[in-house]
């Protein structure tokens, strides 16, 4: 799959060299839904969180419940539902429901990921992993300082260490990975690696700024029944 790719004006390329040309197209997200396909995104609404996984609850509760409501700004929270959507995406994709997006400096989105870890048959396509190997192909340092990584579930220990790599400044996850051991049937460990990604970053050689978890209520319905048959 191939698609023209539109990046921000406000950043330059960096697929050829370090530092590239500057672009002046008009900014369009850049949305990851397959191993090597970058493609503009379909509209500002984005995919859809289907309502057979949002349980019973109203959609001013899905939007406004969650254990830190009080620390938690608009913004985030508007970004956080958005990765849960693209995990939710990611699902109906036949993939892991994982979703994850890049927000710079100026609160844009500019950058959007699934999961692809089943069609793209890696299993290292992680949506952070899928998100920051693009990140870093497009963008200067100084911009993914200043860049904010949402993701709909805690990064794990591979998608921390790149995260912390890329020079992304900031990371804001809805589901703990802690919670999401709870929800996987891995009955042996042989497939759970424990580690949080303040651990990882802490014994990293600069500061990335971590919150969550946040809407964890909420990140968590996008994985009902689907690790029971995974």
């Amino acid at each position: 799959m191939s698609a023209t790719v539109r990046r921000p004006h406000s950043f330059r390329s960096t697929s050829s060299r370090r530092y590239g040309k500057r672009l002046t197209a008009r900014r369009r997200v850049t949305h990851i839904q397959e191993v090597g396909a970058l493609v503009p995104d379909q509209g500002a609404a984005g995919p859809e969180i289907p309502a057979s996984w949002r349980g019973d609850a109203s959609e001013s509760a899905w939007r406004c419940c969650c254990e830190d409501e009080a620390a938690m700004t608009d913004e985030q929270l508007r970004h956080l539902t958005r990765a849960i959507a693209l995990a939710a995406a990611a699902r109906e994709h036949g993939n892991h429901p994982f979703g994850s997006l890049l927000v710079d400096g100026d609160a844009n989105i500019v950058l959007e990921a699934e999961n692809t870890v089943v069609t793209g048959r890696d299993c290292t396509a992680h949506a952070e992993l899928n998100l920051v190997r693009a990140a870093v192909s497009q963008f200067e340092p100084e911009h993914l300082a200043a860049c904010t990584l949402y993701t709909s579930t805690e990064p794990c220990a591979m998608c921390a260490g790149a995260i912390f790599w890329s020079g992304i400044g900031r990371v804001v996850f809805a589901l703990s990975s802690a919670t999401l051991g709870e929800l996987v049937d891995d009955p042996t460990g042989a497939w759970t690696l424990a580690v949080s990604c303040r651990d990882v970053f802490e014994h990293g050689g600069r500061a990335v700024d971590v919150q969550g978890p946040l809407i964890e209520d909420q990140a968590r319905l996008v994985h009902e029944g689907f690790w029971a048959s995974a």
